[in-house]
């Protein structure tokens, strides 16, 4: 019997959380179904999607941005790729579409023009984050033609309309759930990743380390990521670079490129930080836990739902300097919290980020769109 086809259509230019989110999700339900990409042309997510094993076309995808060119191309091109994707869904005899975030209109605008081809929407980002009108386009598009929203959070839910077309479903665990390790030399290293980003918090982490840096001179701050190759990304980091001179912490600040696969730097690190100022999700705290590396994360919506303060891991307010660094402090002078915290956390967000809660919950929604008149026990509400 031949598995059903499923088309994965991805935004990002590099490799992302919700690139690496996604990925995650169609490898452990490969035995079900048979997945496909369409990627943006030259793309770095392609070194991931191929290694893991996944056939992917690459077609010029066209996202809207302040320059005037963007603004005044972007339907011409958003109708261009509708017609490549329209042609690689007839070739490949794609069953069904997942669109891996809310801002991608190209199945909307296929389905207004009388597409049959199903398809459901992932909103990774968060939506208040985007202006108004935009957001309200992109939301009500899908609202009218996807069979199902997939929220990775509460907090993402709160911002979207009540519909039962919405539904919470957590971002899944590694894969890697044998490769834990009980490191009991980690390094006095206090971990932070993500890409360079303007809002991701690795300027806050900079500037509240160097309150302590003296208190703790043998602690390093390790910054891990990439730059996606934008120039304004390019720029943040080049500030914060600066930024650590200024400070004159150079010697405790350590830099690493962007990885596939951060589990090691978890494993390696005494404390992990998330200092964003709004996080859909964040895939990072949720790795952190999982691989047993105390947490320090501000409340930016989805670490919230992550992490029990004071049990399994630290919130902080937003843009807290002070409350981030003695948070800090207070897990590098007391060793003991932090092996309580890890033990919690890793319990934790294993029993809410576990196989049933996550990829067996999205099978179903896959299920019950491919065949809804077949019945199953599982629940995607």
């Amino acid at each position: 019997m031949n598995k059903r086809k499923i088309l994965i259509i991805e935004n990002s230019i590099d490799i992302t959380g919700a690139l690496n989110s996604v990925v995650r999700t169609s490898t452990a339900l490969g035995n079900q179904y048979d997945f496909v990409f369409v990627l943006p042309v030259g793309s770095k997510a392609s070194s991931l999607v191929k290694e893991k094993g996944f056939r992917f076309f690459e077609i010029p995808m066209t996202e809207l941005s302040k320059r005037m060119e963007s603004v005044l191309f972007y339907v011409p091109n958003l109708i261009r790729s509708v017609y490549q994707v329209k042609r690689i869904i007839k070739n490949e005899q794609i069953d069904l579409v997942h669109v891996n975030d809310f801002y991608n209109l190209i199945m909307p605008l296929w389905r207004l023009f009388g597409s049959p081809v199903k398809y459901v929407c992932h909103v990774n980002f968060v939506p208040n984050r985007f202006p108004f009108l935009l957001r309200k386009l992109w939301i009500t598009s899908h609202l009218l033609f996807s069979e199902k929203i997939i929220a990775v959070s509460r907090f993402v839910v709160k911002q979207l309309p009540t519909s039962h077309k919405v539904v919470c479903i957590y971002n899944s665990l590694p894969e890697q759930f044998n490769s834990r390790i009980e490191n009991s030399d980690r390094r006095k290293v206090l971990l932070y990743v993500g890409n360079f980003m303007e809002g991701k918090g690795q300027d806050l982490a900079i500037r509240s380390f160097a309150l302590i840096s003296k208190t703790y001179a043998d602690w390093k701050l390790r910054l891990v990521g990439g730059d996606m190759g934008m120039n304004k990304n390019k720029m943040y980091q080049s500030s914060l670079i600066n930024l650590v001179k200024d400070l004159s912490i150079e010697k405790q600040v350590e830099w690493s490129g962007f990885l596939n696969d951060p589990c090691i730097e978890y494993q390696d690190a005494s404390i992990a930080l998330n200092f964003s100022k709004s996080e859909s999700f964040s895939l990072t705290v949720q790795e952190a836990m999982f691989y047993r590396c105390p947490v320090v994360a501000t409340r930016s919506g989805g670490p919230e739902e992550l992490i029990e303060h004071n049990y399994s891991g630290l919130l902080v307010p937003v843009d807290d300097v002070t409350a981030m660094s003695e948070a800090m402090g207070y897990l590098i002078k007391n060793p003991n919290e932090r092996s309580r915290i890890m033990a919690c956390a890793s319990e934790s967000v294993t029993e809410k980020c576990s196989k049933k809660n996550t990829i067996d919950r999205l099978d179903c929604v896959y299920q019950n769109i491919l065949d809804p008149k077949a019945k199953s026990s599982k629940s995607a509400s």
